[in-house]
Order: structure tokens, then C-alpha cells, then sequence
């Protein structure tokens, strides 16, 4: 999920090598301002697609939008498509989960993906203001048989 404001900024963490993966599932991610990063992390051997693992090969308009999934290598970027799109041959054994948290449905999106990962028997930490900041009965409930 984002957490720094910019898919740019997310994009050019994968190039470098700080994060894994990116994932922002929201299609709102204009294909222009993402160009230039795509390309970057493409350049540092990292893989960007679409949800389905295609390539985002849309106009450079300020209408073209997209989902956009960007992993540091071709073998967690199969991975992470075939977890989107529900093959249940898992071999992810751990993911962090980082949110917004001035954004509602960012925390609820989190507390479902959570839900999911403990269902398939995936490790699971979640970063701490996460944690901290929304200590709602079901959420802290979540949260402290995860952590």
C-alpha cells in the first residue's frame, strides 16, 4: 500500500532495493506521473504490471490509469500475481503490513489483508503506529493473536 504519498517515491524504493514489493490496488496510479519511475525500476531489473502481470503499457495521457504491482525480481513478481489472482500455491511465508492511517479505508483494507495472511498460515508484522493507532475491539483482538 502506499505509505509515502507517491507511487513515485514507492517505485523508486523497489528500484533501489529498500522494498520487495509495491502493491496499489486502487487503479488510480495515472500512467504520466509514473512513467519516468517505471522505467527506472525497470532499468534495476525490477518488474511492474498490472494486477494480472502485464505490462502497463498504456498511453502517456492524463486520463490512462492503472493497478500497479512492482516487485525487485521476475520470481516474487509471479509470486505476488498469483496470490492476486487467488492460486493458492503459496510459497510467500512472510509479509509486513504498512498503512496510512489518516485514511480509514486504508486501515480497513489492511485489517481484511491481515485476515486473509493469518487464514493461509502467513507470518504477518505489522508496523507499529498501525498497531497503536487503531485499538478498536476487533482490530486489537486481530492484533494481539497476530503479534
Amino acid at each position: 500500500m502506499r505509505i509515502l504519498g507517491s507511487v513515485v517515491l514507492e517505485l523508486a524504493y523497489i528500484a533501489n532495493g529498500k522494498y520487495d514489493v509495491f502493491i496499489d490496488m486502487r487503479g488510480g496510479s495515472r500512467i504520466i506521473d509514473i512513467a519516468a519511475s517505471m522505467l527506472i525500476a525497470n532499468e534495476s531489473g525490477a518488474v511492474i504490471t498490472d494486477e494480472n502481470g502485464n505490462k502497463l503499457k498504456k498511453r502517456l495521457s492524463i486520463s490512462e490509469k492503472a493497478i500497479v504491482i512492482g516487485s525487485s525480481n521476475p520470481k516474487l513478481h509471479k509470486k505476488i500475481i498469483n496470490t492476486i489472482n487467488n492460486n493458492k500455491s503459496f510459497d510467500i511465508k512472510r509479509v509486513g503490513i504498512v498503512s496510512r492511517l489518516d485514511k480509514i479505508e486504508a486501515v480497513l483494507f489492511s485489517a481484511k489483508l491481515i485476515q486473509f495472511l493469518d487464514s493461509n498460515n502467513i507470518d504477518i508484522s505489522i508496523e507499529n503506529s498501525l498497531a497503536k493507532n487503531y485499538p478498536g475491539s476487533i482490530w486489537m483482538n486481530l492484533l494481539l493473536r497476530i503479534i
